[in-house]
């Protein structure tokens, strides 16, 4: 059967109030082959008293189609390749389309509800939509699961597409996919999405690419709302591009995140919200964000051990590592080790806290701010404590004089009380001043670099290497500088 019109002209196909529809010698459908209208056919086995029956027993194939059957009503058939179709419902009731035998599912959507089940064995998944949801009689329990090993999206289409579990046990499992991409220049998102108590997993998969070839605005949007609903990507290192949004007490796995940019990691505010872990070394690269506005959880860096984890900030502990040239909207809690830029770069945060456990590393390669040595940029309030790092990088011979503003903040509290020099940067003197209402109202922790230490005799080197090595540190009014 073909619908081959270019204008908007529908075929529907309805078993209504008992009536059943017998269509027994065809293989397929095909939705205008050869046309480009916005017409459809339509195949439904719609509600009402009695039972209804679409009966196709022959159907393999279908392009372009949309079937669904509402309740317990049936639609029978066995496919195998289902392309290009606006969508495939499967009830969990007798009779209804089997797909064990589903190669083809490209750009299609399935539907499972009422607690169905479907295996798909198709390896070709691809800008398919995939939802696990509650349906029509309010039942949870519906599942999907692949043995398909890629996923790209949106070739070819504008329309969203959407991977999603909706329901108390409701399961998209998608753990065979090793990778995923978003490879279109349009507006097309892929919105993954665990609602209600729903779950999706994607353990396989270590790398989300978002984009990689074009220039659209669409996005990978990963959501998780609802008590006991959860996203689980505990096998992902990087993630370049798309962004992640939990709310009402969902549940984003993320455990072995090592890499994050271009995208947001927008935090629960309500009070059921859970914390979220990542690897105990986490970059945050350019464009990457960290929303902790209202925040009643903690995005967690290192083992906490028993100590508790603060709402609302990023908590980097003893065993913790955090660097990047990102934004964190919210409060940076320093107990491990944070270094600004990749190698180097700017830090954005909201507020900082260095507590006596923490060192805040600093790259010196250059003279000019952000692209040749570290900052650590502040917001309001940077309160300082435990130790500061040195390393110089790239060569760099500093000159005495030269000078590195590598804090700046509103407002810039307490000193570091330990100064760790690394490699040549043990070969000088360093002057650590922090300027008050430098620039306007912000303040500016100033590193100069002073003339090339005198080497020292080797039993005195070593008394000194066991003690704390400070130099030059201060606190002075912009009045004073000259």
């Amino acid at each position: 059967m073909y619908r081959s019109q270019t204008d908007a002209a529908d075929v529907r196909i309805n078993a209504t109030d008992g009536g059943t529809v017998t269509l027994t010698g065809i293989s397929a459908f095909s939705d205008n082959p050869n046309g480009n209208g916005s017409g459809q056919i339509q195949v439904s086995a719609a509600t009402g008293i009695g039972s209804h029956e679409v009966d196709i027993p022959g159907i393999t194939d279908i392009n372009n189609v949309a079937f669904h059957g509402a309740g317990r009503r049936e639609i029978s058939g066995q496919l195998q390749t289902a392309t290009n179709s606006l969508s495939v419902t499967v009830h969990a009731s007798t009779g209804v389309l089997d797909l064990s035998q589903l190669t083809d599912f490209s750009g299609s959507s399935l539907y499972t509800e009422d607690g169905a089940s479907v295996a798909m064995v198709a390896g070709n998944i691809n800008a398919s939509s995939l939802i696990a949801r509650k349906g029509y009689q309010g039942s949870g329990g519906a599942q999907i699961t692949t043995s398909a090993t890629s996923y790209t999206a949106a070739i070819g289409y504008n329309a969203d597409r959407e991977l999603s579990a909706d329901g108390a046990g409701t399961l998209l499992d998608l753990s065979s996919l090793t990778t995923l991409t978003r490879s279109e220049t349009n507006a097309a998102d892929v919105r993954i999405n665990a609602t209600d108590g729903g779950t999706v997993t994607l353990t396989g998969i270590s790398t989300f690419t978002d984009n990689p070839n074009g220039n659209g605005t669409g996005r990978i949007l990963i959501s998780s709302t609802g008590t006991g609903s959860d996203v689980n990507l505990s096998g992902m290192t990087t993630m370049k591009g798309g962004d992640v949004t939990l709310n009402s007490g969902g549940v984003v796995q993320l455990g072995s995140l090592s890499s994050f940019r271009d995208g947001r990691i927008t935090m629960d505010s309500s009070a059921s919200a859970q914390d979220v872990r990542v690897a105990d070394s986490f970059s945050l690269g350019g464009g990457g964000i960290i929303d902790l506005t209202g925040a009643q959880s903690g995005f967690v860096i290192g083992n906490p051990g028993v100590q508790a984890v603060t709402a609302g900030s990023v908590n980097v502990f003893e065993t913790g590592v955090f660097t990047g040239s990102g934004v964190v909207k919210g409060t940076l809690l320093n107990g491990g080790d944070v270094g600004p830029g990749n190698s180097p770069g700017v830090l954005t945060v909201d507020n900082y806290m260095h507590t006596p456990d923490g060192t805040l590393m600093i790259e010196l390669g250059g003279l000019v701010v952000g692209t040749e040595y570290d900052v650590l940029n502040v917001i309001d309030t940077a309160a300082l404590d435990g130790m500061l790092e040195l390393s110089i990088i790239n060569g760099f011979t500093p000159m005495e004089g030269n000078v590195f503003d590598i804090i700046t903040a509103e407002n810039i509290t307490g000193t570091f009380d330990q100064l760790l020099l690394l490699g040549t940067a043990a070969d000088y003197m360093w002057d650590i001043q922090i300027l008050q209402n430098e620039v306007g109202t912000i303040d500016v922790l100033r590193l100069t670099a002073g003339a090339a230490a005198v080497p020292l005799p080797s039993a005195v080197w070593l008394f000194l290497s066991a003690a704390v090595c400070l130099v030059g540190i201060g606190r002075r009014k912009k009045s004073d500088h000259p």
